[in-house]
């Protein structure tokens, strides 16, 4: 979840889902193609499944509701406890959130700088 959660250090506090996410929530659920718990935000809500991004992805994921494990109420970062209801936490999340078209279009343009220059190391 970088750049929200930057180190091993960060902690998540995590609670049952109480009724349907909302968008922009952080939820933990479950991901059977891997086996793994993952830590994403809700970005769109449907009737059966989530659109979830990670904030530091370019490619959605689609979660049926039933694999949703719990939702964040707040994280420890730097020294102290921030609520998911915190006033600068909210626009840090609708800047990140709501430039999501811009922000996509910047990470492939790193992943693709990335493959070139790891190709041109191996050559």
């Amino acid at each position: 979840m970088k750049p929200m959660l930057k180190s091993c250090s960060n902690v998540v506090d995590i609670v049952p889902a109480d009724g349907d996410l909302k968008k922009y929530d952080v939820a933990l659920y479950w991901r059977e193609s891997d086996k793994s718990c993952v830590l994403h935000r809700v970005l769109k809500v449907n009737c059966d499944h989530y659109i979830f991004y990670g904030d530091n992805c370019h490619q959605k994921e689609v979660v049926p509701k039933e694999d949703i494990i719990g939702v964040a109420s707040q994280f420890y970062r730097k020294g102290k406890w921030i609520s998911v209801d915190n006033k600068w936490y909210m626009l840090y999340v609708h800047l990140w959130c709501d430039f999501l078209p811009i922000r996509r279009l910047v990470f492939r343009l790193r992943d693709k700088i990335k493959l070139i220059i790891n190709r041109n190391r191996h050559v």
